[in-house]
């Protein structure tokens, strides 16, 4: 699989599960935390997988026009720098997973917890691969 296909689902992993997520009942501990982290180790592989990619200063670009009469366009970019950034996302991720099974009382609402949180992994996701128009005019896209 090309590295750019892999920017993408490493981007859109969480959201999927963060969508899936509310569908478990409420006391569905074992369950969402099984959804969540196998999410989270899923898109930590994802990334590591990248890792050839990015080495000796490798940069992988992806762009979709998105609105082209605007000139918006969807656009990620990964380097060595986002690559940690996203290894340190998606591991964390995974950390507050685990101790989340572990912490939280059946009485609290799991599912809302554990979607609230895979969206909020996907959103820093997006932060850190995404692309602006500078990175593209300096790699001679």
């Amino acid at each position: 699989m090309p590295y750019e296909k892999l920017l993408i689902t490493v981007l859109a992993l969480p959201f999927l599960g963060s969508c899936l997520a509310p569908l478990f009942r409420a006391n569905a501990r074992n369950a969402e935390a099984w959804l969540a982290g196998a999410i989270t180790l899923a898109g930590l592989a994802l990334v590591a997988a990248i890792y050839p990619g990015v080495t000796n200063g490798g940069v992988i670009l992806y762009k979709l026009e998105w609105v082209p009469d605007l000139q918006l366009d969807f656009a990620l970019r990964m380097d060595g720098f986002a690559w940690m950034f996203a290894m340190l996302v998606t591991g964390i991720g995974f950390l507050v997973v685990l101790y989340a099974r572990y912490y939280m009382s059946p009485a609290d609402p799991v599912p809302r917890f554990f979607s609230f949180l895979l969206a909020f992994m996907g959103a820093m996701l997006g932060i850190v691969l995404s692309a602006t128009w500078s990175s593209w005019s300096s790699s001679g896209n």
